[in-house]
């Protein structure tokens, strides 16, 4: 990391540090911040959108037609930024049969995202925002698949750094805080969190957002918990009932001008583009959730109305609300959760492959699995 892309102003100091030459100390939190007029319109428009979709998931006859489906998707985007690819179907598929050995790697990784979410959500019903938590979080994102060697659940005591094309420090974007400071900048902004400065939420989120980053706490996993916790601080502070707003989504379509922007407030203390960027996430992610999740409640519908019209088959009305909950069916699951025959499932099952709504994916004859190609193109695209 070169010091001299620091500037006078950067809002920390750059320090000596043993193995990477230098690195970055952020001053805590709140800065010295200047909401101009167009930054001030912006967050108004983020705070309509966000109502819109408040109003809209408040409003749906099942909260499962769009909480299961918007997780998944955040946990894939948010995965994806860091390079752990896997898909929509690939996930529904092993929620609903964890012990298939067909799942990869990155598949399992983004399936632990989802299982940290749900877990803060519980936690937070107990205890506040805190480092408790996140150490929480980071423990059940990280146990079990590659980044488990990472101290998984622990704050690093070794220094890290980030670069996307070297392994050399000196040759690092940014190198966060030595260990010995890690606990310091912990414990402030833990502080923060339990009393911020009164500026507009959104604004809020962003800079706790920034300093998560700048901090670096964990040895991996950080992008991820960073914005595992953006996502969560929303259903906290009531601004969305449920995590339904997937930033990451429009975070990992602008990857470069998201890197970039976080890493200007700590050489510039370029708070403006920062802001804007996260603003201008909110708004659009918000907007889109509203429209998404209208059309899958608009699919629902659709499939039931179809069916209602020409069979009194209570399972499979239930089939075609499970599909929204998860995408993925297969005749064995559905017989033992509705207390069914295996014969009633599959003839359900069935009746939806012959209209084209589900799709038999393992080319089996047995154990087979079926997916809804439109509920998961409502979903991912």
């Amino acid at each position: 990391m070169n010091p001299e892309s620091f500037s006078e102003d950067a809002p920390g100091r750059v320090v000596r540090a043993p193995d990477v030459n230098w690195a970055f100390i952020p001053a805590p939190l709140p800065p010295q911040l200047e909401i101009g007029q167009d930054l001030s319109r912006s967050i108004s428009e983020a705070d309509r959108a966000l109502g819109e979709l408040r109003g809209v998931v408040t409003n749906l006859p099942s909260a499962n037609i769009v909480l299961r489906p918007f997780l998944r998707r955040e946990a894939v985007d948010s995965s994806r930024i860091e390079g752990t690819i896997t898909s929509i179907e690939q996930l529904a598929l092993l929620e609903l049969d964890p012990d298939q050995p067909a799942a990869t790697r990155d598949t399992r990784e983004v399936a632990n995202y989802i299982r940290a979410m749900e877990q803060g959500l519980e936690l937070l019903d107990e205890i506040p925002p805190s480092l408790r938590l996140i150490r929480a979080l980071h423990k059940t994102l990280m146990t079990g698949v590659r980044g488990d060697a990472h101290q998984s659940g622990e704050f690093r005591n070794i220094q890290n750094w980030i670069s996307a094309t070297s392994a050399d420090p000196a040759r690092a974007r940014y190198v966060p805080p030595p260990p010995e400071h890690v606990m310091p900048c912990l414990h402030q902004f833990e502080n923060y969190m339990a009393e911020p400065s009164g500026w507009p939420p959104i604004v809020e989120l962003a800079l706790i957002h920034y300093q998560f980053e700048a901090i670096h706490p964990f040895e991996d996993g950080n992008g991820r918990i960073g914005r595992l916790l953006t996502t969560l601080l929303l259903s906290n502070w009531k601004l969305l009932e449920m995590p339904v707003l997937s930033l990451s989504a429009y975070m990992e379509r602008n990857r470069r001008e998201y890197v970039d922007a976080l890493l200007k407030v700590s050489t510039n203390n370029n708070w403006h583009d920062w802001l804007s960027f996260f603003v201008a996430a909110v708004a659009d992610q918000a907007r889109d959730g509203a429209e998404r999740a209208k059309r899958l409640v608009a699919l629902r519908e659709e499939y039931r109305e179809r069916y209602l019209a020409v069979t009194r088959s209570a399972i499979l009305m239930h089939l075609i609300d499970v599909l929204f909950e998860n995408p993925v069916a297969n005749a064995p699951y559905l017989s033992m959760r509705f207390e069914v025959s295996f014969p009633a499932a599959q003839n359900a099952i069935n009746m939806l492959v012959g209209d084209g709504l589900l799709m038999e994916v393992t080319g089996r004859s047995r154990n087979r699995y079926f997916v809804a190609p439109e509920i998961v193109r409502a979903t991912e695209i």
